[in-house]
């Protein structure tokens, strides 16, 4: 167990992260010039005091700065379209960060002895059960700590500026492939029973609730004939092959399709198929401009493209180093390839198709790199318990806002962030008792139960836009 002092010490831990998460907040945002957070590398207040570096504290001090503008234009020479874009720094401003900070301080320490004591897991913690025992459970801590993180100061920006920068899922996403290398065992445990007691603790992956297949053929006669024997995965390994060539080249695969997504990149079939991918090749490398004029003839490739290759090599090395070490390791970074590919093309096909459903932007690109993100630290079979769960957490705050706003549109991102949050704290609740064996207990034949709900979501979209232009609601 933690001494009292160690708890204090993991306070003091949560108040400094606080801090960072406050920075990082207005560091990472894209439409703030202006930031209230003394540890900040934009421009702060011009006005400063040493109480401002205390944390929470400090926030209750910038109450004076009531009335000033954290934006370079005044409210006096702003047109009326700028208004509303203009931030004051009103008499509840500090309130938000205050909580920030004070919910990590105390928030480290539950955490380290949700952990610790067992409670995460749903019984009582044995240094024999765990693998890497007391380290591993430390890992647990550090790990869901930071991905916590970096929820929050997604969940912020996205609420503030209904954007999320690629620099929080980007983290993210780097982060969990370097520590599943490292120490696979910090992925979510999956818990084994025999009879009432516990016989072991492993680390899900992308074909739990079943094992992990270490080669290509099923033996003839194990499986049931027919459908049933299709919710085994042992079916598709001929075609899987997940710890051999074939398993190699999806995982690389599967950080190219992350890495075309990321990339900036623009494509229009306005004008066909083969003008569509000229202009999305010609918006990636911008090459010189033909045309003599006011703008720049040499243009330069978006720092994001290259961030978005060095990510994707990055991925390919550790693949391939895993890959040839074998045993755990490959089989954690190759869940986290196959769960980015599958939350993140799932998600991308909700975009398109409620956009084309509904006539309007549906869904937002930073929730689609959201999705790559939490998919690549806790799984697919997390990320798809996620999306349902923000829609229901939504729901009330949709309805408020149809009430007391003409502005009907929100920001999901705050609400994936608080599903996942909440999920990973219930986590033993909600895969063990509900949906291991219930939902992904089917195996294979889950896949097309999902696409066959990815076909009929514009159809309940479309039944939803003419039932709104029906009661008036809507023109």
């Amino acid at each position: 167990m933690i001494p009292v002092y160690g708890y204090l010490l993991l306070g003091a831990l949560g108040l400094i992260l606080g801090t960072q998460i406050n920075r990082l907040i207005y560091d990472w945002a894209w439409f703030v010039e202006l930031s209230p957070s003394p540890y900040s590398r934009k421009k702060r207040l011009g006005v400063d005091s040493n109480w401002r570096y205390v944390p929470v504290v400090g926030w209750w001090w910038m109450r004076n700065f009531a009335g000033q503008t954290l934006y370079p234009t005044s409210l006096a020479l702003a047109t009326p379209e700028e208004r509303p874009m203009i931030t004051l720094i009103t008499k509840w401003t500090w309130l938000r960060p205050t909580l920030v900070e004070l919910f990590s301080g105390l928030g480290v320490p539950f955490l380290a002895w949700y952990i610790h004591s067992g409670t995460w897991l749903g019984f009582a913690w044995s240094p024999d059960l765990i693998p890497g025992q007391l380290t591993t459970l430390w890992v647990w801590v550090a790990f869901h700590l930071a991905m916590i993180t970096l929820l929050v100061i997604a969940a912020l920006i996205d609420w503030d500026e209904r954007t999320i920068p690629d620099e929080v899922t980007t983290t993210g996403v780097v982060l969990a492939l370097l520590v599943f290398a490292i120490w696979p065992q910090v992925r979510l445990p999956n818990v084994e029973f025999a009879g009432l007691r516990v016989s072991k603790v492993e680390s899900i992956h992308a074909f739990s609730p079943q094992e992990f297949p270490t080669q290509a053929a099923p033996v003839a006669g194990e499986l049931p004939p027919g459908v049933l024997g299709w919710t085994f995965w042992e079916r598709v390994l001929p075609i899987l092959d997940p710890c051999g060539w074939t398993g190699l080249w999806t995982a690389c695969l599967c950080w190219v399709f992350w890495a075309v997504l990321i990339i900036p990149s623009r494509c229009t079939l306005r004008f066909g198929w083969r003008k569509a991918v000229w202009l999305a090749w010609a918006s990636v490398i911008r090459p010189p401009r033909k045309t003599t004029g006011l703008a720049a003839k040499h243009r330069k490739v978006s720092p994001v493209t290259w961030v978005a290759l060095a990510v994707m090599g990055l991925g390919w090395l550790v693949a391939i180093w895993t890959w040839n070490s074998g045993a755990e390791r490959w089989e954690a970074v190759y869940s986290l390839s196959v769960s980015m590919l599958l939350a993140g093309l799932g998600t991308w096909s909700i975009r398109l198709l409620a956009t084309r459903a509904m006539g309007m932007e549906a869904l937002g690109f930073g929730d689609v790199t959201l999705m790559f993100m939490i998919s690549a630290a806790f799984g697919w079979q997390f990320a798809l318990l996620v999306f349902p769960l923000a829609a229901v957490l939504a729901i009330g705050y949709v309805v408020f806002r149809m009430i007391t706003s003409a502005d009907k549109t929100m920001a999901l991102g705050p609400w994936l962030s608080l599903a996942a949050i909440l999920l990973l704290l219930a986590w033993y609740p909600a895969w063990h008792e509900h949906t291991r064996q219930q939902v992904f207990g089917m195996g294979p034949l889950l896949l097309p139960v999902i696409a066959i709900c990815l076909c009929l979501l514009p159809c309940t979209l479309l039944m939803l836009v003419f039932g709104k232009r029906l009661l008036g609601l809507e023109k």
